[in-house]
């Protein structure tokens, strides 16, 4: 009875254990990610024209994947994402909830925020570099 008590905790502990390195290891690639990201311009689906959503926002995407919240054409909030960036989602939200918070430029009834709120050139996403000008968003 003891011995099979103790191959229960041992193999709980083993559990545990396995279940921390693989959070860290997901935390920690999430971060490597997302220090090689940048700034992106989006849609949020707040500014609509013809039901069509407007870029509105700078968000914080990591070097692979995307997500994002989204205001769908009937209000709801939701999320999307494709790519490793579904794998990544919670942490993706997260940073851009906390870390790297969204920066909207457009306001709901589609004038511009003034002065723009737009981050530095240097910081914006590595995909959206211009190879003929340097870095440039667009």
């Amino acid at each position: 009875m003891n011995d099979q008590l103790t191959k229960q905790k041992r193999c709980v502990r083993g559990f545990a254990g396995s279940f921390i390195v693989l959070l860290v290891l997901y935390i920690g690639t999430y971060i490597l990610n997302s220090m090689a990201g940048g700034w992106m311009v989006n849609e949020s689906g707040r500014c609509r024209v013809f039901g069509l959503a407007q870029c509105d926002q700078f968000i914080w995407m990591p070097h692979h994947g995307f997500c994002q919240k989204f205001t769908l054409s009937d209000g709801r909030e939701s999320s999307r994402a494709w790519g490793i960036g579904k794998f990544y989602r919670p942490l993706i939200l997260i940073d851009q909830a906390y870390f790297h918070p969204t920066v909207r430029f457009m306001n709901e009834d589609l004038s511009l925020v003034d002065p723009l709120p737009a981050p530095p050139i240097e910081d914006y996403h590595p995909t959206r570099a211009n190879r003929f000008a340097g870095r440039f968003p667009y």
